[in-house]
């Protein structure tokens, strides 16, 4: 079951076009990009993990309280917000992905990415939760099954 809750958490780096600049013809600038092989080897090094077994928590967090021992302590658990919203349109990579979502409804979304939707249900990590508290307003938010 674990398992399973950590495939969902868990994925690959974020690539999504900026969605304000989609088929925009940029003239008269120079556009540099750069790219690297991986960044996994630096952040395995300099970033604290988690050192021994989850354990089950409490049925339900709030969110300030795991974003306040996030310092100390690593989480995974289901998000679940009502009316989720992106705090403002010049967010060019929402945070909230429209595939990891467990549950959703009516949603709005560009290329993956959830804009707005009704309700959502989402396994996290404690790390891009304050990325979605960064970039969304919610009438309701509820962290459940955490460990």
């Amino acid at each position: 079951e674990v398992y399973q809750i950590l495939t969902r958490v868990y994925h690959g780096g974020y690539t999504h076009a900026n969605r304000h600049i989609l088929e925009l013809i940029i003239d008269d600038v120079i556009t540099i990009c750069y790219d690297f092989a991986s960044s996994y080897p630096y952040v395995m090094l300099s970033e604290k993990y988690p050192g021994s077994k989850f354990c089950y928590l409490e049925k339900a967090m709030s969110i300030d309280k795991i974003l306040k021992s996030s310092e100390k302590y690593a989480y995974i658990f289901k998000l679940i917000l009502v009316k989720p919203r992106l705090k403002n349109d010049f967010i060019p990579m929402p945070a909230l992905q429209y595939s990891k979502c467990v549950k959703i409804v009516n949603p709005v979304e560009d290329n993956g990415r959830v804009l707005c939707a009704a309700y959502t249900e989402i396994y996290l990590n404690e790390i891009d939760l304050a990325l979605i508290e960064q970039q969304y307003d919610y009438d309701n938010a509820v962290c459940m099954d955490s460990i």
